[in-house]
């Protein structure tokens, strides 16, 4: 009986329906789209190993990026903090009390996290038991390293548990009688300089980034796969969707 009370709106010009749920366009009058084309070039190269070693250690990388960002960091120093010196930590020892500045790679010392080692002298079930293990804890510490040495460092401007190992920085502050660093400070390496976008064109185009198909998987959705297909090439949706699936740009010679 409720259904005979309601009236169907008077005007429905007003109201949009999706797109997609429109049939294809195949009359002549329909108006066609040219694809978008775009020209790039592969700079892969440098990331590619072509020939693998495992004699190296990851000390080599954590000082080449200390030599490559150690310049950007001094910088920093520089501007925040005129006129403090910048001393190696193998001579803070001797500058006890004093206020410096030092610059070197951050690890940090985590109790909880397991060691590749230990696989071979403990219990090996335990693995799968620490896969979904949180391995921070609140007696995370932090050690700074240069050339020459290191030191533990401490202080309340340190965000311990946002910090880890690998990050090049700059710490002020000063050498407790107990040989830890009291840190007051911290400066990091600015963004490297940006290399210039391409003008704009005439028209935005645009990449196609598509996830949750499973390809290749026995649970792939093979409906959604023609789906995406049929978007993508332009032979769903209404004309504006059809529009939008030319500007996905194909690649150029």
């Amino acid at each position: 009986m409720l259904n005979d009370q309601l009236e169907p709106p008077s005007d429905t010009s007003k109201f949009k329906y999706d797109g997609f749920l429109e049939a294809p366009s195949t009359t002549e009058e329909d108006t066609s789209f040219q694809r978008a084309t775009a020209s790039y070039t592969l700079k892969d190269d440098q990331f590619r190993i072509n020939n693998r070693s495992y004699q190296s250690q990851y000390a080599n990388i954590y000082f080449a990026r200390l030599r490559s960002l150690a310049g950007a960091v001094r910088g920093q120093v520089a501007t925040r903090w005129p006129g403090l010196p910048i001393v190696n930590i193998l001579e803070i020892g001797s500058k006890e009390g004093e206020e410096v500045v030092a610059v070197g790679t951050l690890y940090k010392d985590m109790k909880l996290k397991p060691s590749i080692m230990d696989e071979y002298t403990k219990d090996r079930g335990l693995k799968h038991a620490l896969a979904s293990t949180n391995f921070c804890d609140d007696s995370d510490s932090l050690v700074l390293e240069d050339e020459g040495g290191r030191m533990a460092i401490q202080g309340s401007c340190l965000p311990v548990h946002e910090l880890v190992t690998g990050v090049v920085m700059a710490v002020r502050g000063r050498a407790e009688p107990g040989g830890d660093f009291l840190v007051s400070d911290v400066a990091y390496p600015d963004l490297a300089p940006q290399p210039p976008l391409p003008p704009p064109g005439d028209q935005d185009k645009y990449v196609a980034l598509v996830s949750g198909l499973h390809l290749g998987k026995s649970s792939t959705d093979h409906f959604k796969v023609q789906l995406a297909i049929d978007f993508l090439t332009g032979s769903l949706g209404s004309a504006g969707e059809q529009e939008l699936a030319s500007r996905v740009g194909a690649r150029g010679k």
